[in-house]
């Protein structure tokens, strides 16, 4: 079981760019008290957006992901449906911990 790694010491990111770092396992983060390797994120929220902006992993703003979700209806569907209004970069945040949230170690069995 990998737990939604790829089984890698470090992430290939944006351009093939190497990660610093191992790429730490995602499932049962709802239950942590620090967020990254080193704890520099207090939430997990503030977590989710770093490969976004990471020049290591995605390379991109937030704004600029923003922009691109805002561009498919089907997003813009469901976040106004999970949210009540167009994407915003705190929603955008919220949703990705939503997500690691989800995933438990029951969900990743097999994985």
């Amino acid at each position: 079981m990998r737990a939604f790694t790829h089984g890698q010491p470090v992430a290939t990111g944006v351009y093939d760019r190497p990660g610093r770092r191992n790429v730490p396992a995602l499932f049962n983060r709802a239950w942590g008290r620090s967020f990254l390797w080193d704890g520099r994120a207090p939430t997990l929220e503030a977590q989710a957006v770093q490969p976004i902006t990471s020049p290591f992993e995605m390379d991109m703003s937030v704004d600029e992901v923003v922009e691109q979700l805002s561009r498919e209806p089907e997003h813009v569907l469901a976040f106004r449906q999970a949210f009540g209004r167009e994407i915003q970069e705190d929603d955008l945040a919220r949703a990705l911990a939503a997500f690691l949230r989800s995933l438990s170690g029951r969900v990743t069995q097999g994985l």
